[in-house]
């Protein structure tokens, strides 16, 4: 028998519309079944060097800073992570924010100073590095692993914080006060004994080790 053309144009139509109906789902960025990708997704290799660094979890935000001088109005990701920390909301606690890279000798050289002090001052000051204009993630994660320094990081890629504070190079420790106000850049080379010294007089907490 043969369909009449009516019903065989309807029901074409019909799978037309449910062919495009799935394509949206697959695209959307709504609720539906489809993946969807995040902004500061890993690749599979790096996503390996960021298990193995173990790095502390990147801090949350507080409330906005408050001061004279502060951070630069900046979100950074988190390195070997899919969150980010705006530097504004690094609030709450007193902060040592060390600006560092694979390729800066000094840096390489302090830190295992800066872990020994993120793991004497746990609880009363943070350490948060800012590994800045490496040309990826992998080689300061890898650096990190081998090196078994785990203090939370962030990653600027093109040195825009260090910019906006118009840092003359690196190493640089910048000392933050838990109102989110910074008291101190010192644009140079640390051991613990000096950051011991320098939080103590500037961040006026006093930590053992």
């Amino acid at each position: 028998m043969t369909v009449p053309v009516t019903v065989r144009a309807r029901k074409a139509f019909v799978a037309i519309v449910a062919c495009l109906t799935l394509l949206a789902g697959c695209t959307s960025g709504g609720s539906g079944s489809g993946s969807k990708s995040h902004p500061h997704a890993l690749d599979p290799a790096t996503a390996k060097l960021a298990q193995q660094a173990a790095l502390q979890p990147c801090p949350t935000a507080g409330k906005p800073a408050a001061g004279a001088k502060v951070l630069p109005d900046l979100t950074l990701q988190c390195l070997g992570g899919t969150g980010s920390v705006p530097l504004r909301k690094l609030t709450g606690t007193p902060t040592v924010l060390n600006f560092w890279a694979t390729w800066c000798t000094d840096c390489r050289a302090e830190m295992s100073a800066l872990q020994q002090f993120a793991t004497a001052a746990a609880g009363k000051v943070r350490v948060v590095g800012v590994n800045s204009q490496d040309l990826s993630q992998k080689a300061p994660l890898s650096f990190l692993a081998d090196n078994k320094i785990h203090f939370a990081s962030v990653y600027d890629k093109q040195g825009s914080a260090g910019r906006a504070l118009g840092l003359p190079g690196l190493p640089v420790t910048v000392l933050i006060r838990a109102d989110g106000s910074i008291v101190q850049v010192h644009p140079a080379g640390v051991t613990f004994a000096a950051l011991r010294q320098l939080v103590r007089q500037q961040l006026h907490v006093d930590i053992r080790g």
